[in-house]
């Protein structure tokens, strides 16, 4: 009987063998091994992966610890020099509301150097004293502008006189961005030049518009600690 037994359990594993379900665990553990490794590799990129090459942001620009500067409403005007008439004065202050969507406009010109009036206009901020500003985020509505900043040690007052003392009198305050290929422009500021009252946001080139005149509409001039 024995012997009966053991060739009958004999005959059930060759017609029945173990190993395909030896196999399948194998399997299923290199699964299981495999997609843990993939899921490990696939997160250690997405931690290692560059950044965009055109994310220039303010907290780049002065090495991620800026934090915004307030600017009193009644600390911004506009600059226009002679031969400017002084007539797109109004709105200055909507470029520091904190609102994108509003900003101060300029009036509409037939050539992007002011229609070949004047050298440019500006917006004169006042940071009410000697302030560390690490860099300079001006958003303006479309691209093509050529923009810079200027400092100096003084308003001379909101007159025709006063704006040309400032364009004559204040100095350059790291590069200007010429012909802007976007949106939104910051301006790093030099260690040397970091301690500003007056602040000047320059403009020396005009957009174009879809009407086929020049304009600019500066939304917002965000200036910030270094």
């Amino acid at each position: 009987d024995d012997q009966q037994h053991d060739a009958g359990q004999e005959q059930d594993e060759l017609l029945h063998p173990r190993e395909p379900a030896l196999g399948v665990a194998v399997l299923t553990v290199i699964a299981i091994v495999g997609a843990a490794l993939g899921a490990k590799l696939l997160n250690g990129s997405r931690e290692a992966g560059p950044a965009a090459p055109d994310a220039i942001t303010p907290t780049t620009a002065t090495g991620g610890s800026a934090q915004p500067i307030s600017i009193s409403p009644d600390n911004i005007r506009v600059v226009d020099p002679p031969p400017g008439d002084r007539t797109e004065l109004e709105g200055a202050a909507a470029a520091v509301d904190g609102d994108e969507k509003t900003g101060w406009t300029s009036d509409g010109y037939n050539r992007a150097n002011f229609g070949g009036i004047k050298d440019g206009m500006g917006l004169l901020i006042d940071l009410g004293q000697p302030t560390a500003v690490g860099a300079v985020r001006v958003t303006v509505g479309a691209q093509g502008a050529s923009v810079g900043l200027r400092t100096g040690s003084s308003d001379p007052g909101p007159t025709s006189e006063g704006d040309q003392g400032i364009v004559a009198d204040y100095t350059a305050v790291g590069q200007e961005l010429q012909d802007h290929g976007g949106t939104v422009m910051v301006f790093p500021v030099p260690e040397a030049q970091q301690r500003i009252q007056y602040l000047l946001v320059w403009i020396s080139k005009l957009p174009p518009t879809t009407d086929g005149r020049f304009n600019i509409t500066v939304n917002e001039i965000t200036v910030l600690t270094p």
